[in-house]
């Protein structure tokens, strides 16, 4: 019988309401259902540790000098004042891989830790951050003179993307979601690279949990409503979809953001159903004709395979 490898995730987000975060907690919830070995250390509200069954789990209180980098994900910058006793309980569930999924906050802690306990490490690369640091430039240096902006904006770009590949290099095992960063991650770090997919709970998300009956058209949105998701694309899809003749057009945008207010002012027809969870999101997926997906830098896009999942031309 195969002996499970004893993993050790330090995540740098999971209650959040993003793709990383979803996926930190459905590995979780694995390793509870298969009974693997698995130690979870996140940020949370107060101290805790708990035990059950074969799964750990550690929860530790940001300090005040946390710093935010996006309306709900901080950076920890005193980070380290948590490291003994993360060590602590490193020391007692005796991990063979310390998995990291950032060069966050705790991304940096496992680092640390895990070349103090000479334990192997794991990385999985879920976030494009070069693309969002020279995005923050080209939007902050957009009163430049025309080009010069998105000249910084590049030269950002190459130097953060070359700073998190380092990052990426100190790792023993790598993992990727495409086979862009597969290819990118094997030239520039000579590490082994695996591609890392994403499960979808298919009794949950299912083509049954369609509730419409009209006939009209639905154009589906679920995700971040942030600038980064490149929603303002969504007012030229409606515009084209009915200069080709389809008036019954709508949206159902599952989501919260700062982008919303602003496609509320511009889009005809739209219905925004905030953060939905569970069975209301499956069937809000099911409800959607057409599953619209304009984001220029997610790597993986976990709302595109549960939206097929749910599409009805599947059953």
């Amino acid at each position: 019988m195969a002996v499970m490898p004893r993993i050790a995730l330090l995540a740098d987000t999971y209650y959040e309401v993003n793709g990383v975060a979803r996926t930190c907690r459905e590995w979780e919830a694995f390793a509870r259902r298969r009974q693997l070995p698995f130690l979870s250390v996140r940020w949370g509200g107060a101290p805790d540790f708990r035990r059950e069954g074969s799964v750990w789990s550690l929860e530790l209180p940001r300090g005040p000098l946390s710093v935010p980098v996006d309306p709900d994900l901080h950076f920890e910058a005193c980070f380290y004042r948590q490291l003994e006793r993360i060590e602590g309980v490193l020391r007692g569930f005796h991990p063979d891989f310390i998995h990291l999924t950032s060069p966050g906050d705790l991304g940096i802690a496992s680092a640390i830790l895990a070349a103090r306990l000479k334990t192997r490490l794991a990385l999985s690369w879920h976030t494009n951050l070069h693309q969002f640091a020279g995005r923050q430039v080209d939007k902050l240096l957009s009163w430049f003179p025309q080009g010069l902006n998105r000249a910084a904006a590049g030269v950002v770009e190459r130097f953060v993307l070359g700073r998190v590949v380092w990052f990426f290099s100190r790792g023993d095992l790598l993992f990727a979601p495409n086979p862009q960063l597969l290819q990118l991650l094997r030239e520039r770090t000579g590490k082994p690279v695996f591609r890392m997919g994403r499960g979808i709970d298919t009794e949950l998300f299912n083509p049954c949990r369609r509730r419409r009956t009209d006939s009209g058209l639905v154009l589906g949105f679920v995700g971040r409503l942030m600038p980064e998701k490149n929603l303002r694309l969504l007012p030229r899809v409606e515009a084209a979809v009915r200069a080709v003749g389809l008036r019954e057009v709508s949206f159902l945008i599952v989501g919260a953001g700062s982008e919303r207010s602003w496609l509320e002012r511009r889009l005809e027809r739209a219905e925004f159903t905030g953060v939905l969870h569970a069975e209301a999101l499956a069937s809000a997926y099911a409800d959607m004709d057409v599953f619209v997906f304009p984001s220029r830098t997610d790597t993986c896009g976990n709302v595109v395979q549960e939206a097929l999942v749910c599409c009805p031309t599947n059953t």
